[in-house]
């Protein structure tokens, strides 16, 4: 699986996993830019966990929330997501704000 992961927000929360021991880093052999990260035994051990904390917390999230309203946002989501993976794709941090261009 292939994402790109951009900022100081994802260097940093890498930082972080990698110093608990959840994953490694290292170069990518054809891509200098690039980085090959691999969860480590002791991610793939936590990956059992998770799923009760995200259901736990989604319910938490979506209280009070009608079936169709979840519905409505999920779909909103799903096209703020499409717009920054045209963003990222068009360049990110290099490429002017698709927002921007809209406003003027």
């Amino acid at each position: 699986m292939h994402h790109r992961l951009r900022g100081r927000l994802s260097r940093g929360l890498l930082d972080r996993l990698e110093a608990k021991g959840y994953l490694t880093r290292q170069r990518h052999p054809d891509d200098r830019r690039s980085l090959v990260i691999e969860l480590t035994e002791r991610g793939r051990d936590l990956i059992p966990q998770l799923a009760p904390i995200f259901d736990r917390t989604r319910g938490e999230l979506l209280a009070g929330f009608s079936p169709a309203e979840v519905r409505r946002l999920r779909t909103q989501l799903q096209r703020l997501h499409a717009n920054i993976t045209i963003e990222i794709e068009a360049g990110g941090d290099d490429h002017p704000s698709l927002l921007a261009q809209r406003s003027s």
